[in-house]
């Protein structure tokens, strides 16, 4: 017998979680591309000031993994954070968001 002409068992609940997963990816790697511009500046403006991620943790009470996920683009910069942040790196807030 001919597997393709038999009825098939699809398990579409399972067909539709995959294809969710993979559209789920694209749109975060498409917001990654977008929010790497904002994070190549918080880096360029920390760097400037000579600031380790650690030291502007401390100056801004900012764990040092979301500085890090900022300049990577893995996270946008929340209104408060870019108001921590602007104030500590003497750049204006509207630069971080």
């Amino acid at each position: 017998s001919n597997p393709a002409n038999e009825d098939n068992d699809c398990d579409c609940e399972a067909i539709y979680g995959v294809l969710e997963r993979l559209a789920s990816a694209f749109l975060r790697r498409n917001s990654f591309r977008r929010s790497t511009k904002t994070g190549n500046l918080l880096a360029g403006a920390r760097l400037k000031k000579e600031l380790t991620q650690k030291k502007l943790s401390e100056m801004t009470g900012i764990p040092q993994s979301v500085i890090s996920d900022y300049e990577k683009g893995r996270r946008k910069i929340t209104r408060q954070a870019a108001i921590r942040l602007s104030s500590a790196l003497k750049v204006p807030e509207s630069y971080l968001l």
